[in-house]
């Protein structure tokens, strides 16, 4: 138990030590700015115009909103969300949700994965084919880089994102955007034919993994003390969203970049397609920056990639691999499909499987917010169990992830409804209703965690605690003295004898 008074610190402390703290937030906000954003940002500008910008918006309050209880979990608790769902769920269920999450990680890495390989295209004119199995090899400088721990990590993702951020500003300048194009987009509409392009960007912007990372990486900060866990999760709240608002910046720049040089012209739906008209729009030098950012951020996301994939494994099997062996079997796992795809269909595999793997990421997104938003809502949290107002505004959140991955499938099956054959048909159909049908179960299951460790009690508990306290040793007292009676009774009888 922490000793020290840290409600007499200064501000200048505790400026300091929010200095010292910001890192997580930064991390996680890498995820929000992988390749696949990229694919989605880019499709939905030049489609739409500005008329999408509103999604990224939500989504960025959508994330600011998980990652902080993500954070609250791992600060307060002192374990991280697999190891929550493990204690919280029964096995059956802990199995399924691991699968799912590791699909969602494999999906990721595959947005890494291709996107790298695209920047390595775009700016040394590598086949795409050969930029894939190219990127193999990043796992061993990630792997040197993990041992010197956590703050050299967080140092090179923040100079990765800085770069990425110059090549952004660089871009915007370029394009030259509409300020009223930009102000009618904050308006939500739903363009014609928008609702798979919505759910990717949903999915490119919250990224399920991104979940279990924070709340991983910010345990070991976890303090005992009162005064100082306030002040972590104030912390946390504020390092996730000024991290995640520059993350929010570089998104709406590729979509309003998108927008204002493609919209009207010509449909962009790849990423080599967009380099290229921003090398006829603007000249080589936007398409280099172009391709420059891109690399940058396919390297940036493989970090916290590898970290999330060991983190649920450990917290959901309870089982340590080798970080050499997580990470090639997580890379093969995400290369192979690639490859075959880009082998068989060409290069315009390469794009619509980054898409689609966006779109994964949806579909999996709230078998990660129904637990975090249940077990955050549960007594185990203690005083800092969740608000009524936000327990409403995350059911609504999941609520309307739902309703967009269900308007996903009800679009794909109208399209699909005269063409497709009678079984894919059916096939979707009973997808959806498991989807669903699982949904619901993992939402209304009771839960209760194996072993309780409440460390923040509420007054109610700690009058409950004192009153079976005291319960517990008046039965106690109670049956000492029936004993001591019965003993007496006893030994007056044979007296008497």
């Amino acid at each position: 138990m922490e000793d020290i008074d840290y409600s007499r610190d200064s501000w200048k402390t505790k400026l300091w030590q929010f200095v010292k703290f910001v890192g997580p937030g930064l991390m996680v906000s890498v995820g929000y700015i992988d390749p696949g954003n990229w694919e989605t940002d880019i499709q939905g500008g030049s489609t739409f115009g500005y008329a999408l910008l509103y999604i990224l918006v939500i989504s960025n309050i959508l994330a600011i909103l998980l990652q902080t209880l993500a954070a609250r979990l791992g600060l307060v608790t002192g374990r991280n969300l697999a190891q929550q769902i493990k204690n919280f769920y029964p096995s059956k269920i802990n199995i399924v949700l691991w699968l799912l999450t590791e699909c969602a990680i494999i999906a990721t890495d595959l947005a890494e994965v291709l996107g790298t390989a695209i920047g390595l295209k775009l700016l040394f004119n590598i086949p795409v084919l050969w930029g894939v199995i190219i990127t193999a090899c990043d796992t061993l400088i990630l792997l040197l880089l993990q041992q010197c721990g956590q703050r050299p990590l967080e140092l090179l993702v923040l100079v990765l994102m800085f770069g990425v951020t110059i090549c952004f500003i660089v871009e915007l300048v370029f394009a030259q955007p509409s300020v009223v194009g930009i102000l009618s987009g904050l308006i939500p509409t739903v363009p014609a034919g928008s609702i798979p392009v919505a759910a990717g960007m949903l999915g490119a912007t919250i990224m399920p993994h991104n979940m279990y990372l924070h709340s991983g990486i910010i345990s070991n900060k976890a303090s005992r003390d009162i005064v100082m866990a306030k002040r972590l999760n104030l912390f946390a709240f504020l390092d996730s969203m000024l991290c995640l608002n520059v993350a929010l910046f570089l998104n709406a720049s590729l979509l309003v970049m998108a927008a204002a040089s493609f919209y009207g012209k010509v449909v962009v739906d790849k990423l080599e397609d967009a380099s290229a008209m921003l090398n006829t729009l603007f000249g080589s030098g936007a398409s280099v920056v172009f391709g420059i950012a891109l690399l940058l951020s396919g390297q940036q996301s493989t970090v916290t990639g590898t970290i999330a994939g060991e983190i649920v494994m450990e917290g959901f099997l309870n089982l340590k691999f080798s970080p050499v062996l997580r990470r090639f079997v997580t890379r093969c796992i995400a290369i192979i499909p690639a490859a075959v795809t880009i082998a068989i269909v060409g290069d315009q595999g390469a794009s619509d499987l980054l898409l689609w793997s966006q779109v994964v990421l949806s579909i999996s997104l709230p078998f990660a917010m129904i637990p975090l938003i249940r077990i955050t809502s549960h007594d185990e949290m203690g005083i800092f169990k969740n608000h009524i107002i936000v327990w409403v505004i995350g059911w609504c959140s999941v609520v309307f992830v739902i309703g967009l991955n269900v308007w996903l499938i009800v679009d794909v099956m109208a399209q699909s409804l005269g063409a497709a054959p009678k079984w894919q048909l059916g096939l979707c159909i009973v997808g959806g209703i498991i989807f669903v049908g699982f949904m619901l179960f993992i939402a209304l299951v009771p839960i209760k965690p194996e072993s309780s460790r409440i460390f923040f009690k509420t007054d109610k508990q700690k009058i409950d605690e004192l009153k079976e306290f005291r319960n517990g040793r008046f039965e106690h007292n109670l049956a000492r003295s029936l004993k001591c009676r019965k003993r007496f009774h006893d030994t007056v009888f044979v007296f008497d004898k």
